[in-house]
């Protein structure tokens, strides 16, 4: 079933309903079971007629709270804000970022000192690696990392996987163990990374400057990762609605699935994050982040 269909009979099949004067206060959408780019149309067809919308699917699961709905379907259970979020939300939000990222420059001066050093001594270069990213609505700003792999031009061979990734070429992005295929969002066992650069993406330190870009206004805590240019120019049209947020250090993807997840799939935890975020899911988020950096998983 195309994304428009799936949209379109549940808002005439809710319309009927409502002619035949039964009253549908909620629905439940199995997102495992439709097409990802088909879920968040549906939510708004649900939306659209003031029916509360519940979205049912493992990739949901960070944001997972109610134990009963979980026993129910055997798998985790969100209620979609009934409103997008307004300026109000919004602001709070920015308030959030301005604290936490200072705090968090703060109290990580050392250690960010001590990973500079590291990062000078282990290979010619500079410490910083600014790089273009494209941030809310298209913006281009300059995104800042502790540099991680060796000086040099290495895109072409980081653009031909993205582009296969996107496209959902799972053989050509396998990062498997020779049993399961896994199309991860970062390569593994990438040549151009130093053994200092290893070990710092391995616990997502090198990401640490981005505390800056939040100041700056450029990121926020929470939001989707802001992508490189040639990825934008391999996006199809419902990828590109990630752009509609402001980028972030963490996400919904990252304590969900760190980068074991497809592309896809990464698309859909952004968009949903999109339809429920707020100053409190944020901190849940930030706050999970932690020990899902910690252990380390999927984060090549």
């Amino acid at each position: 079933m195309c994304v428009r269909d799936c949209a379109r009979n549940l808002g005439a099949a809710l319309d009927d309903l409502r002619e035949q004067g039964r009253s549908v206060t909620a629905v439940f959408i199995d997102a495992d079971g439709l097409a990802l780019p088909a879920v968040l149309p549906a939510v708004q067809a649900a939306r659209d007629r003031h029916v509360t919308a519940y979205v049912v699917s493992d990739l949901v699961r960070p944001m997972h709270s109610n134990r009963l709905l979980f026993q129910l379907f055997e798998s985790p259970v969100v209620r979609v804000r009934a409103k997008p979020p307004n300026g109000a939300v919004r602001r709070a939000k920015r308030v959030f970022d301005i604290a936490g990222a200072s705090a968090a420059l703060l109290v990580l001066a050392v250690p960010m000192a001590a990973i500079a050093l590291a990062v000078k001594l282990s290979s010619p270069g500079p410490v910083l690696y600014r790089q273009r990213r494209i941030g809310l609505r298209g913006r281009e700003f300059q995104f800042l990392k502790f540099r991680s792999m060796v000086v040099g031009d290495h895109h072409d061979v980081h653009r031909e996987y993205v582009q296969a990734l996107i496209a959902g070429d799972v053989a050509a992005c396998d990062q498997g163990d020779g049993q399961e295929q896994v199309a991860e969002l970062k390569m593994a066992d990438d040549a151009r990374v130093t053994r200092v650069g290893r070990f710092i993406r391995r616990y997502s330190l090198d990401e640490l400057p981005q505390f800056w870009n939040v100041l700056r206004g450029d990121m926020s805590l929470v939001g989707p990762r802001p992508p490189l240019p040639y990825e934008v120019e391999a996006y199809n049209e419902w990828h590109r609605q990630r752009l509609a947020c402001l980028p972030g250090v963490s996400g919904l993807w990252q304590v969900g699935g760190r980068s074991r997840v497809s592309f896809d799939q990464m698309v859909f935890m952004d968009l949903f994050y999109q339809l429920n975020q707020s100053p409190v899911l944020d901190a849940i988020i930030c706050l999970r982040t932690v020990p899902a950096v910690i252990n380390g998983r999927g984060a090549g």
